[in-house]
């Protein structure tokens, strides 16, 4: 978890562990949702910032932005 512009910001492992987006065939498996988050974010259903600056990504989601996809999901 990191606080940057005046938000909080998780990456997918953070939201995966903290339970904050569960996968829906396995919600009690961390790899499962993680896996599952990162899908998210590459099919464009969770919006991100993404901080790598070699090949590598590094993801950050905002909290506001997981708020945004349960409000979606309901």
């Amino acid at each position: 978890m990191r606080k940057l512009y005046a938000k909080t910001w998780y990456t997918p492992r953070e939201i995966a562990r903290l339970g904050l987006i569960k996968s829906p065939k396995s919600p009690e498996d961390e790899t499962s949702s993680y896996v599952y988050v990162l899908g998210l974010i590459q099919s464009g259903k969770l919006k991100y910032k993404n901080y790598g600056k070699g090949q590598r990504p590094y993801y950050l989601v905002s909290e506001t932005e997981i708020a945004k996809y349960h409000e979606a999901e309901l």
